[in-house]
Order: C-alpha cells, then structure tokens, then sequence
C-alpha cells in the first residue's frame, strides 16, 4: 500500500475510534445521570436492596421524593444531602415480586432521629415495559400516629387525589369504640366523607334507641374535635346497626 495512503487510513481509523470512545463515554454518562435536582440518602439503603432487583431510575426518584416531603414538612429550607441520618426502620423492609405483571413492589418506613420525624416509603418498578404502575405507585407518605417513634409532628401531605386523601384526619382512621367505627370514604363536594357504623345494644333497644343513636353520634363529633379537627369539614355518613331483642 502506498505510505501515504497508508497514513491516511490509520488517520481516519484513529479517529473513528476516538469519536466512538467519546459517544460511548456521553452515553453512559447521560445513562447514569439523575435526572432528579434534589435527593436525600437513605443512609441503610444497600443494606436492604443489595442481593435484591433494583432499578436506578426508581430509588433517585425515591432520593428525590423524600426530599419534597420532608422539606414541605419542614419551616426552613433544605440542602441537597444535608440530612445524614435517614434510616430504614428494622423489620419494615418488604419487597415482593409478582409474576404476571413482572412488577416488583418495596415498602418500608424511614426513622430521622435529627429531625424526630419518621415516613413511609413505597414503591413499584419493572423491566416490563408493558406494565403500567398506579398513579402515585412512588411515594413518601405520612403515617399513622401508630407507627410514630417520635413525638406527633402534625405530618402534611403532598399531594392528594380521591385515591389518596391528604387530610390529616386520615392518620387516625380506622378508629373504633366498643359503641361505633369510623372509616374514611371518598371526596364528595370537596369533603371527606366519614363512613361511620353505630351499633346498638339489646339494652339501648329495650329503653330509648333513638337517643341512645344522638348520644353516640355526639361522641363521634366530640372525638373529631378531640383531634383538632371541625366535624363541618365532614360527610358525616350514618350506618345504624340494630341489636336483637331475642
């Protein structure tokens, strides 16, 4: 081959190779780039997931979800991974898998002894790109008073749908007296509405049932304002539940 058009070739190889090099090196840069401005660490995190199915994608947008949260819970502004002591709680971590839809669902709860605040996390990813998650399938949540480690922080919520209610009534229901429960229904106007079951007893039967039924709703609406709640803000919706005589 005539040198100068062997110089030629190995010119233009070279280049190739180097533009080939830079395009795979901006690929996998643009691969692995979080699309996601702010995030908090779960501090534990790998301790749960490694030897698990992950998905990147899912745990930035996780990262970045529990920074949203904590700072709509939070007075003062927050830093990109300021907070350092986000720990998953021990015996919360659930993680399933569901053949037919190829759908992984993880579940577990977050401790921040720093800012004496605890949330719930859920999540579902797949490798199906057929399969389609539920609106608000990622999530940071607020929980119930039950499951607080801490002091009660009055948690709000970020975001709510008629699937995913953010009154702050929520995080006392279902509640339960030996005379009524309550449990949440859907939205209807605005409101929230309150599905509420009395059960009367053979005794209430026997002497006055009708002002044993006003005595009970009177402590249904006591205890919402025993919760800092107004029963205005409700639809109040009665099921009476009648006791045999026999």
């Amino acid at each position: 081959m005539d040198p100068k058009a062997k110089r030629v070739l190995i010119a233009a190889t070279t280049i190739f190779l180097s533009i080939s090099v830079v395009a795979v090196v901006l690929a996998i840069y643009e691969n692995n780039k979080n699309p996601y401005p702010n995030y908090i660490n779960i501090a534990n995190l790998d301790d749960f997931t490694t030897g698990k199915p992950t998905d990147r994608d899912t745990l930035n947008f996780i990262r970045y979800a529990l920074f949203n949260t904590i700072s709509y819970n939070l007075d003062r502004p927050l830093a990109n991974g300021e907070i350092e002591d986000v720990l998953i709680r021990p015996n919360s971590f659930l993680q399933t898998y569901n053949e037919a839809t190829k759908a992984h669902s993880v579940s577990f709860i977050v401790d921040i002894e720093s800012l004496q605040q605890s949330y719930g996390v859920r999540y579902q990813w797949s490798n199906n790109r057929s399969f389609v998650t539920a609106e608000y399938s990622t999530l940071v949540f607020c929980l119930p008073i039950d499951q607080l480690i801490f002091s009660d922080f009055r948690c709000k919520y970020m975001m709510s749908s008629e699937n995913q209610v953010s009154d702050p009534i929520m995080r006392h229901l279902p509640h339960s007296t030996l005379n009524f429960r309550i449990t949440a229904g859907g939205l209807d106007n605005g409101k929230l509405t309150l599905n509420i079951t009395i059960t009367l007893s053979a005794y209430d039967e026997r002497t006055n049932p009708d002002a044993a039924i006003d005595s009970y709703k009177t402590e249904v609406t006591n205890w919402i304002k025993s919760i800092d709640q107004d029963p205005n803000d409700y639809n109040l919706n009665y099921n009476i539940v009648r006791a045999s005589l026999f």
